[in-house]
């Protein structure tokens, strides 16, 4: 089975199948209008975090509150990225965008502010901009190229923040007025009267009422090769907390509201990698070839992950490879491959050329649903069987 222990159903890859059988059609209207795509994407991924943090507050689940808090950390950070490269492409003609897009193809947030405020649109007041421009200085420092919340938490930010309580209220305060001031810019909202200048300009907070905090949550049986090593942990608490929202998006999306697809597509990208990784860190990495894995591990291409994977997999046993799962799920991941290389189809809308990744493509959510749980019981269901079968060999 899966992390997610209140799934009642069991997945498996029985059959092979596409990710594009069956329909939600994606549809943009092009760069003539890249401001308009790039705040309706901004929008999604800000409702998906708002969804999240709402789901997080009526939950009574603590686990949840300590893995899915931080992936709603991840969505609202990426929100803010989008919705800044917005405000930007919207002071440049279509014929100039190639050329200034490579100029924002970035992602520190302050650095960006940095740009949009020499030629605002609808500028904010002094006390405004003063504010964002220190909120996205102090959120840059803690996840500078939006990594932080994404993958394993590195060892500067364990060392910092594994034996503290997040306060989630002062946090989450200041996400909703950056996002607000955000909106203003982008002439949805007039924020003035909602400023709060009172909100200290910071994104991570500390200590607070037990009701107002989350932990970074961790399982009991985990190790650690050495304090400079990622250790499977990490990745185990992100997991439980990717496939959680992944869940909770499916029932979202399946009643008809397609506009947090993106969101649902990244955040099941995100869920299957993790899943690789945390399986190669947990059976393949060793003293003596940590340094060599470890650089090789933290590529997103899912073709170099799943071949590291694979020929790790053979060392152990070859007929490994030559059950049917496993040829369906190679063929599952050589689909996605293509579809998204490194992790950046449904992140963004455009490349480095300036062509959609993604346009009049068809999807159907409960056979996207069913593709990604089946890709993810089976990594789950051969670590189990990984295990058992080491702990055979050493009897």
């Amino acid at each position: 089975m899966t992390f997610f222990e209140e799934d009642s159903e069991f997945y498996w890859p029985n059959k092979d199948k596409s990710i594009f059988d069956k329909s939600i059609v994606i549809e943009w209207r092009g760069k003539d209008y890249i401001f308009e795509d790039y705040k309706e994407l901004a929008y999604n991924y800000y409702q998906c975090s708002y969804h999240i943090f709402n789901y997080i507050k009526e939950d009574s689940n603590t686990r949840n509150l300590d893995t899915c808090f931080f992936v709603g950390l991840f969505l609202i950070r990426h929100a803010f990225e989008l919705s800044l490269k917005a405000l930007i492409l919207r002071n440049y003609s279509s014929s100039d965008l190639n050329n200034n897009f490579q100029k924002i193809n970035f992602h520190h947030l302050d650095k960006l502010f940095e740009i949009y405020k020499d030629n605002p649109s609808i500028p904010l007041s002094p006390t405004e901009e003063e504010w964002l421009s220190k909120y996205f200085n102090s959120l840059s420092k803690t996840d500078p190229v939006s990594d932080t919340f994404r993958y394993a938490f590195n060892s500067d930010f364990m060392k910092k923040y594994e034996n503290k309580h997040l306060n989630i209220v002062k946090i989450l305060n200041n996400c909703f007025q950056a996002w607000t001031l955000l909106e203003k810019c982008m002439g949805s909202t007039d924020s003035s009267a909602d400023f709060d200048s009172s909100l200290e300009p910071k994104f991570l907070f500390v200590g607070g009422k037990w009701y107002e905090n989350t932990f970074i949550w961790q399982p009991d049986n985990s190790t650690t090769l050495n304090t400079d090593t990622i250790s499977r942990k990490n990745h185990t608490a992100k997991l439980i907390g990717y496939e959680t929202i992944f869940d909770i998006l499916y029932n979202y999306l399946s009643k008809g509201s397609y506009d947090l697809f993106y969101p649902f597509m990244l955040i099941a990208r995100i869920t299957l990698e993790l899943y690789i990784k945390a399986f190669i860190y947990d059976h393949f990495i060793t003293l003596t070839n940590q340094e060599k894995l470890n650089k090789k591990i933290k590529t997103h291409n899912l073709n170099e992950l799943f071949l590291l994977f694979k020929e790790n997999i053979i060392k152990e046993n070859s007929d490994y490879t030559e059950n049917p799962e496993f040829q369906i799920i190679e063929n599952r991941i050589t689909e996605l491959h293509k579809l998204d290389e490194k992790a950046l189809t449904f992140r963004y809308l455009i490349d480095n050329n300036f062509t959609y990744y993604l346009n009049n493509t068809t999807f159907d959510i409960t056979n996207v649903y069913n593709y990604f749980k089946e890709l993810f019981a089976y990594f789950n269901a051969f670590d189990h069987y990984i295990t058992c079968y080491k702990e055979l060999k050493s009897i």
